[in-house]
């Protein structure tokens, strides 16, 4: 039998919140590796945390995995809504896999990090995969666009700063 992958485990979380809430839409997955620690392949990000719209945007409703990949522990409800999201049109059609071989074209240190998500920000117009790199910060990789950009470096090109003064505090 094949290894589950990143979207079925997904698939599988969205489907048990669906059961409670069959309103529910994605919001982001936040994903780790065991005690957070920094890895090189996105197959050691074993720990998800799925956040959901949820009684037509009157709540948030959460699942995380627990124990084996692809089993989740129990639905909570939280009668607030989530903000800073846009919600995931689900399924989407990019693999988490397939986003770490696009981040490692163009960059190759190890993460501590990666996150689902779509971002409720003038511009991002896309869910992304977000790494955060343990040496640079945070890289987004486009899931419609395949686009790899960190959002700083992108910035600074946007207003013309070269890139030496951009990165100084």
């Amino acid at each position: 039998m094949l290894p589950l992958s990143y979207l079925g485990c997904v698939n599988i979380g969205v489907r048990l919140v669906r059961e409670q809430f069959p309103d529910a839409q994605l919001y982001e997955v936040q994903g780790a590796a065991p005690n957070n620690a920094a890895v090189m392949r996105v197959t050691e990000i074993t720990h998800l945390h799925l956040v959901f719209q949820a009684e037509e945007g009157r709540g948030t409703a959460f699942i995380t995995t627990a124990g084996s990949w692809g089993e989740f522990g129990p639905v909570y409800y939280v009668g607030q809504p989530w903000l800073e999201d846009v919600v995931i049109p689900w399924p989407i059609d990019m693999d988490a896999s397939e986003a770490d071989k696009l981040l490692r074209a163009e960059y190759h240190g190890p993460y501590d990090s990666m996150l689902l998500r779509h971002p409720l920000y003038p511009g991002d117009d896309e869910p992304y995969y977000i790494f955060h790199m343990v040496d640079i910060g945070f890289v987004f990789v486009g899931v419609n666009s395949k686009k790899v950009f960190r959002p700083a470096q992108d910035l600074a090109e946007k207003m013309a700063i070269p890139t030496s003064v951009a990165k100084k505090d």
